[in-house]
């Protein structure tokens, strides 16, 4: 939107110029109708912020964990439904750690709602006529150094599906309040509602459990 204010920041006009443009180089093109360099038509400030951020992100996505050849299902949808690759690795993680501090702890429950993104990329493919996504491993990034290769899991990759960084905490439980325990995680199930958990770990005596945010 490109308007006109007053001293107090009152919308006095909103002008012609205002649409949807792509945020690419040959939009801002069409926008100048010439070809500019954005860093050099841009705010001073926007340019700086801009590549601090980048810089960071660039960082974060180059820092490599680990690899996977499959989609890392975190889709709201589903790991608030029913069981998924993604909860099950980080319910697995959490249970990894917790047999650090304790060796008899047996179960690792995921909230659901700790997982807030896939590792991956859900797309529709170009020329699609069902509109069904195509899950494919995390993208490549050549912009990195070194350059992350498509299947690679970067710090980025892991802050962005783990972003609330939950704590973990361990709790002692009887059979019968783990079982009320699950049970109360899926008594709300109904065509509208969603339950909490979407992974396990299971070895056999204590309970770690993530808390819910």
């Amino acid at each position: 939107m490109v308007a006109d204010f007053d001293e107090n920041g009152i919308i006095l006009n909103i002008l012609e110029e205002s649409g949807v443009f792509a945020t690419d180089e040959a939009g801002v093109d069409r926008v100048y109708g010439e070809d500019v360099d954005p860093t050099e038509v841009a705010d001073p400030l926007v340019v700086e912020v801009t590549e601090a951020i980048a810089d960071v992100v660039l960082d974060k996505d180059g820092n490599l964990f680990g690899y996977t050849s499959v989609f890392l299902n975190g889709l709201r949808e589903n790991v608030r439904t029913e069981e998924t690759n993604l909860g099950n690795l980080t319910a697995n993680a959490n249970l990894f750690v917790a047999q650090q501090y304790d060796e008899t702890v047996a179960v690792s429950i995921k909230n659901g709602g700790g997982i807030r993104d896939a590792i991956g990329r859900a797309i529709v493919p170009p020329g699609s006529v069902t509109g069904e996504l195509e899950l494919l491993p995390p993208a490549e990034n050549p912009l990195t150094d070194p350059p992350k290769q498509e299947g690679d899991i970067s710090q980025l990759d892991i802050e962005n599906t783990l972003r609330f960084n939950n704590d973990l905490s361990l709790v002692t439980v009887t059979a019968s309040e783990l079982k009320q325990i699950i049970e109360h995680a899926v008594s709300a199930v109904a065509p509208v509602a969603i339950p909490l958990c979407c992974g396990r770990a299971k070895q056999p005596q204590t309970v770690v459990m993530l808390t819910c945010w």
